[in-house]
């Protein structure tokens, strides 16, 4: 067998190899740190309104269906949370997003 075959063969594995392992040390360090946060949602009600809340990194957004009065709150890391403006809704479905600088750590809906 061609010596010089198999040292370039063991040499691109190792670099793959070395490569994957890093990739993963930096997603799990990612993950562990809150650098990369997966999204989540949640659900909440009054009984008039039906809302769901979800965050992904550094926005969350809340969508509401029903009658009522509503605000979306996020809880911001390292400033101060965001706060939307009142919703007066009558029926059908409304949507509000908002932004954080950082990070969003979490969204709730705040009835009236």
């Amino acid at each position: 067998m061609n010596t010089k075959f198999t040292k370039e063969i063991r040499a691109n594995f190792d670099r793959k190899h070395i490569t994957g392992i890093a990739l993963g040390v930096f997603a799990i360090n990612a993950l562990t740190f809150g650098l990369i946060r997966p999204a989540y949602s949640a659900t909440t009600s009054n009984g008039n309104l039906n809302c769901t809340t979800q965050v992904n990194n550094t926005a969350a957004t809340a969508t509401c269906s029903g009658t009522g009065v509503w605000r979306l709150r996020i809880d911001c890391a390292a400033e101060a949370d965001y706060v939307s403006e009142w919703v007066g809704q009558g029926g059908g479905a409304v949507q509000k997003r908002g932004e954080c600088t950082f990070k969003a750590r979490n969204a709730t809906v705040e009835f009236q």
